[in-house]
């Protein structure tokens, strides 16, 4: 069994200066493909994956969803960034700290059924 990860993802302006929301803490396993923790940071925006682009801490963009979070190298407490795509505008971000659970098979597939937006 993977270990269970605590990541958080910081929501950018397109130029990376401005921070637009306060965190989401998205638990997952270190084996499961960050791509999903990704689709779950947008559908918790209510936003299609296509306006967003996320990266590491340090700035390597991720573009391949296929990867792991123990590939990358991301331990407990790690940091994805996610910038809006150049052009994009939010309304309506969440107010105050997120906690997601990537791994709830259930939750997700509901989610995924119905698209869930805000």
């Amino acid at each position: 069994m993977s270990e269970t990860l605590l990541i958080t993802v910081m929501l950018f302006e397109s130029d990376g200066k401005a921070q637009l929301c306060q965190p989401a803490f998205i638990k997952t396993s270190g084996r499961t493909p960050i791509g999903k923790l990704m689709s779950t940071y947008c559908r918790w925006l209510g936003q299609p994956e296509t306006v967003l682009m996320f990266s590491l801490s340090n700035g390597r963009r991720l573009a391949e969803g296929t990867v792991t979070p123990q590939e990358l190298g991301l331990s407990n407490g790690g940091m994805l960034h996610a910038r809006l795509a150049e052009g994009i505008e939010l309304s309506n971000l969440p107010a105050g700290l997120s906690f997601l659970d990537v791994d709830d098979s259930e939750l997700a597939a509901l989610a995924d059924l119905l698209s869930v937006g805000r």
